[in-house]
């Protein structure tokens, strides 16, 4: 598959062959495949104005695209968790969606409060450090929402002991 640059960018009005049902709408993205069958979005939306039903969005090269429709809620995992935080910085988690170039977001939240995440969106990591803000001796419970972009979104969660650490 062969993606040709444009100088610049271009808005990509597509019409669907047949009507999208109003509960399907939100998960329609405007894309295409690479040669390995992954799906990279280029997002979009339905025109307002337009009362043909068309969908559009905008691209920076010239390729077959097509409308898909993605209602798949993202993976998540555990890259790093020590059975033994005391000793541990942090863990870190992994989070995988099917559709790639589509953005991602999370919320991460340490007994209902929110914390610092780092993402390494090249290894789709999500790294929590201890010394962002440590949560203390005990059990704590660690929650993690994440979404794609067309809103289809996954809650973990994971009971932790954090470090006790001497200064």
């Amino acid at each position: 598959y062969h993606l040709t640059p444009l100088h610049g960018t271009g808005r990509l009005s597509l019409l669907p062959d047949r009507p999208v049902p109003d509960s399907l709408r939100p998960f329609v993205f405007l894309g295409h495949c690479t040669d390995e069958g992954k799906w990279v979005s280029n997002g979009g939306q339905w025109a307002e104005d337009d009362a043909t039903g068309r969908f559009q969005a905008t691209i920076s090269t010239f390729g077959d695209y097509a409308l898909f429709l993605d209602t798949i809620p993202p993976k998540v995992e555990i890259n790093y968790f020590s059975t033994d935080l005391r000793r541990a910085g942090g863990f870190s988690i992994l989070v995988k969606d099917n559709v790639s170039g589509g953005r991602l977001d999370f919320r991460g939240t340490i007994n209902g409060q929110w914390v610092l995440l780092e993402y390494d969106g090249k290894s789709d990591k999500l790294t929590y450090n201890f010394d962002d803000g440590d949560p203390g001796p005990g059990q704590h419970r660690f929650e993690l929402v994440v979404m794609d972009g067309r809103g289809n979104d996954t809650t973990w969660a994971l009971s932790l002991m954090p470090s006790t650490r001497c200064a």
